[in-house]
């Protein structure tokens, strides 16, 4: 992945670049954590929240993939239910 660059203000603040918030569907109001290595590299991550399962599926979609429905989430759950319990054609009757 290229280097993205940001300006830090007078008062201490940056923009992440939209690349960035996008990749990790960051939103106005998130929170962001900055991790400070030994090293002096920094990692920025969006901080999971223990026990909730919202949005744990984001990573999946490609950028600009339509998100689904709760709705369309079940039927596509149902029909690969279905496809696993098949019975498969060379089973023995």
């Amino acid at each position: 992945m290229p280097k993205l660059s940001s300006i830090v203000t007078d008062q201490g603040q940056i923009t992440l670049p939209k690349k960035i918030r996008s990749m990790l569907t960051l939103q106005t109001g998130d929170s962001i954590q900055f991790v400070v290595e030994e090293t002096g590299r920094v990692l920025l991550q969006k901080p999971h929240i223990a026990g909730s399962s919202a949005g744990c599926g984001k990573r999946f979609l490609k950028l600009g993939q339509k998100k689904l429905s709760m709705e369309e989430i079940r039927t596509a759950m149902t029909e690969a239910r279905a496809l696993k319990h098949r019975p498969s054609s060379n089973a023995k009757a």
